[in-house]
């Protein structure tokens, strides 16, 4: 790791983050990389609160604080959904890669980087991602009701209700998972 982290301007940029002061802390995060452009804290600030804010220079923080510090999983997956927000899917899909390689077992990363698949036009490895993401976490809400709606969409019916059916069986309570068995059953 390369970067430098703290400083006294990027804690307070931190603690006006952790307040909900979005505007006061990309103010903060933005005077202390201009003292010191390699802050890593100053580059996470600035580019969360940019997202919060939704100003355009969030993924060029983040960005920059992914090349300094490649081994941080959480900057990571926030420049993936800044470039989702951004519009910049394919950039968001690489970013989550980055994620899902520095956190394998991350099951979240998965159904993310299955979502952001999807969304570039790669059905198949959406799913996949999506497949995995069960496999490695049995009973994720987030990835089962992805393989439903992503099956759905792909016409994929009997492994839409495979999934509907693991849904409900793990989360019997949800109802929409109970109506997506019924729903796919008739089909």
């Amino acid at each position: 790791m390369s970067g430098t982290t703290g400083g006294g301007v990027a804690e307070d940029a931190r603690a006006r983050y952790d307040a909900g002061d979005f505007e006061a802390a990309h103010e903060l995060a933005v005077a202390a990389l201009a003292e010191r452009p390699d802050d890593l804290l100053a580059l996470r600030i600035a580019g969360r609160a940019s997202y919060e804010l939704g100003l355009d220079d969030g993924p060029t923080h983040l960005s920059r604080a992914v090349e300094l510090d490649p081994d941080d999983g959480e900057t990571w997956h926030d420049l993936a959904v800044a470039l989702v927000d951004a519009g910049r899917l394919g950039e968001a899909a690489e970013a989550f890669r980055g994620a899902q390689r520095v956190r394998p077992g991350d099951a979240s990363e998965l159904v993310d980087l299955g979502y952001a698949a999807y969304a570039t036009g790669t059905a198949d490895e959406a799913i996949g991602y999506l497949r995995q993401a069960a496999e490695r976490t049995p009973g994720s809400q987030a990835a089962l009701r992805g393989l439903v709606d992503l099956n759905r969409r792909e016409g994929r019916l009997d492994d839409a209700l495979a999934a509907a059916q693991q849904l409900a069986e793990h989360a019997p309570d949800d109802v929409g998972a109970v109506l997506d068995v019924a729903e796919l059953a008739l089909e």
